[in-house]
């Protein structure tokens, strides 16, 4: 197990930052802090605003080693009132690695256009990529049937950006030009608002996605009775909100039952990672084991 040397990493911010800027040490690392959440923060508006969503209509759901710590700063730098800490957030790929289904992708370029759009040449690459990821599959998940997905990546004749448009199952018939093309236009529309008449579209990249799922027993699932979350001390944190340490209560997620709740400030801690729950925010414990937390003005 890797444990911080908290003086030493006190003393690093200290001479790299608290001292040549004249800081005391906590706004030393509350700025840190700031500067890493402010970027993250703008690039989830860019990603949203590319995709032509509302950010603060979202869920924000954190997982990984550091997200948690700074999932509730974030929300409220986005204005999203509700944030998901999943089960095992800290190690979820590799939980997700081992739920997965077998699973192979094969991808191919081809640019095709519109306008001369070969449907047989197509079928026949299309037949031979099944045929390789399913024959890959099929080593490793014998006796489970593959499932398969297609998809082609296009975009108007000449543009530098495609979309990725999801091929209808089955073999290619005279229909699937028009069906492409809606489809194009359909999330074309979506995503930018507009469409572009009379241009053809090209298609380039080709993938075929072979799986098959594995079979996951789940046990049904309690209803949880709320109840508060017990408490195991507590510690000084800095807010570089309000400029001043306060105390967090400590509560240990493995100790935290289903419908167990907690008012900010606290911080939750497992090994895996901490949740820090600020003052103004509830967090709760669903019946699978994932953390919600939740503003207070937020119904």
């Amino acid at each position: 197990r890797l444990r911080l040397d908290a003086a030493a990493a006190g003393q690093a911010l200290r001479t790299a930052i608290a001292a040549p800027q004249g800081l005391d040490l906590p706004w030393a690392a509350g700025g840190v802090l700031e500067i890493v959440e402010e970027n993250m923060a703008n690039a989830a508006r860019v990603h949203a605003i590319e995709r032509g969503k509302t950010v603060s209509q979202c869920t924000l759901i954190a997982f990984g080693g550091a997200a948690p710590l700074h999932a509730a700063s974030m929300a409220r730098r986005l204005e999203i009132g509700h944030v998901v800490i999943p089960r095992d957030a800290g190690v979820g790929s590799a939980v997700g690695f081992l739920l997965a289904p077998m699973a192979f992708e094969v991808v191919r370029s081809l640019r095709l256009d519109e306008t001369d759009f070969d449907i047989a040449r197509v079928q026949g690459m299309l037949d031979e990529l099944e045929q390789q990821a399913r024959s890959v599959v099929a080593e490793g998940a014998p006796n489970t049937p593959a499932q398969l997905r297609r998809w082609v990546d296009a975009r108007y004749r000449g543009q530098g950006h495609e979309l990725a448009i999801e091929l209808p199952a089955g073999r290619l018939d005279a229909q699937t030009m028009p069906q492409l093309r809606a489809d194009f236009e359909s999330r074309y529309r979506t995503q930018y608002g507009v469409l572009i008449p009379g241009v053809p579209l090209e298609f380039l990249t080709w993938t075929v996605v072979a799986s098959a799922e594995l079979t996951v027993h789940t046990e049904g699932l309690a209803a949880a009775a709320a109840h508060p979350a017990a408490i195991d001390g507590e510690r000084q944190v800095f807010d570089p909100q309000t400029g001043a340490s306060g105390a967090h209560r400590l509560i240990r997620r493995d100790a935290m039952a289903a419908g167990a709740q907690a008012e900010g400030p606290a911080l939750i801690i497992e090994d895996q990672t901490t949740t820090v729950v600020p003052a103004g925010w509830h967090a709760a414990l669903d019946a699978a084991g994932h953390l919600h937390l939740r503003r207070e003005t937020d119904s």
